[in-house]
């Protein structure tokens, strides 16, 4: 008997886009490999799932869950990141590619 329920899978090949860096537990590396897994289970043919591929949030929907400041050292850290720079604290806002990684997961909440 089916409850009407869908199970949703929310990928994206831009997650490679980004990393964290070497000190966070999260490799983007795995969320590769594992979508590469479920697709050759043929998991995402059940017909009570599928695949969702996130769009990139606008500024006015990052501050329903930010503050204006933290966007903008998020915004100016990716810059500097990516030239070499970025705040070297070792937190997400260092890592290359954050801010648009942002822009993608916060628009799946």
């Amino acid at each position: 008997m089916s409850s009407g329920l869908r199970t949703a899978f929310v990928y994206t090949s831009r997650f490679q886009e980004f990393d964290y860096g070497p000190g966070h537990l999260l490799r983007n590396k795995r969320l590769g490999l594992t979508y590469d897994l479920i697709s050759a289970c043929e998991l995402l043919s059940i017909p009570s799932t599928c695949s969702v591929e996130p769009e990139p949030a606008t500024d006015d929907e990052l501050l329903v869950f930010l503050k204006p400041d933290y966007l903008k050292v998020l915004q100016n850290d990716d810059h500097g990141a990516r030239l070499g720079g970025g705040s070297g604290n070792g937190g997400p806002s260092s890592a290359v590619g954050i801010f648009a990684a942002r822009h993608l997961t916060l628009d799946l909440v």
